[in-house]
């Protein structure tokens, strides 16, 4: 695994195998504060394994296993780190040349809150067309709103 992605779970539905793809080069210079990556990829497979396999998991009624829902931030909960989609340590990426993109953003909400993303330019330009995305709460579409 190259580039900015740090880390990345993926679950073969057919073989059922299970895949956890680490950044080498980036988890050599962070060492210790690589950590938190892993946890959170390895979360990602806890979250989609119960998904398929005990749909009575009192976590599974609240929401998909998929992406970042509520099975997920559940599971980084138990694992004592905070639900982050991003790495938080900006100064680390900053030294390896990874910083996140600083450039325009667009508001997208739903029905159970006004402005809950902040779309990059190229997921708005997704959107534009026709890429749906929805809430992970409320399983609402996310549609643009302003910003009051």
């Amino acid at each position: 695994m190259k580039g900015k992605t740090l880390g990345q779970a993926r679950w073969a539905t057919e073989t059922s195998i299970a895949l956890l793809r680490v950044n080498v080069e980036v988890a050599k210079v962070l060492k210790e504060k690589y950590t938190p990556v892993v946890t959170h990829e390895f979360c990602h497979l806890l979250a989609f394994h119960l998904s398929k396999t005990d749909t009575h998991h009192p976590l599974v009624r609240q929401g998909s296993g998929h992406g970042h829902g509520r099975v997920w931030k559940e599971i980084m909960g138990y694992m004592g780190q905070p639900a982050d989609r991003l790495f938080s340590d900006s100064a680390a990426l900053n030294k390896l040349g990874l910083a996140q993109a600083t450039g325009e953003t667009y508001p997208y909400g739903c029905k159970c809150m006004d402005i809950k993303f902040w779309f990059s330019k190229r997921r708005h330009n997704a959107v534009l067309k026709g890429k749906v995305y929805t809430c992970p709460d409320c399983r609402g579409n996310l549609k643009q709103t302003k910003v009051l």
